[in-house]
């Protein structure tokens, strides 16, 4: 805990930053729901290879608002494709909505994968 406390002073003096917060266990701390999360994402896709799914995908984002900082398609095999994005800042809630949409449009042929992506320029 000492050698904490002086590493802590030690930044504050040369980077001049604040002193980090600490819970003194007196008080409850707020848990911040997952919904109200905003940060990018990175979401990988596994579709049907076919004219179409991508503009799909991307009207059920766009319905949802989360907007687009890029997309890959590749194709892979047996008739299906991987569409990889990376959203703007979404909310969580927005991003999940967007997710069971796309489901629900019957182009997933698996699983997708979901990464939060932090300190992004996205």
């Amino acid at each position: 805990a000492v050698v904490g406390d002086l590493i802590e002073i030690a930044r504050h003096l040369t980077y001049e930053q604040k002193p980090m917060p600490s819970h003194n266990g007196h008080q409850p701390l707020r848990i911040k729901p997952m919904n109200d999360l905003v940060t990018s994402y990175y979401l990988r896709l596994p579709v049907e290879d076919r004219a179409g799914v991508l503009a799909t995908s991307a009207a059920v984002f766009a319905q949802n608002g989360v907007s687009i900082f890029s997309v890959v398609q590749r194709g892979a095999h047996d008739q299906t494709a991987e569409l990889a994005y990376v959203t703007h800042s979404a909310r969580e809630e927005a991003v999940r909505a967007s997710l069971k949409g796309i489901a629900e449009t019957g182009i997933l042929t698996g699983e997708p994968v979901l990464i939060r992506v932090e300190d992004s320029e996205a």
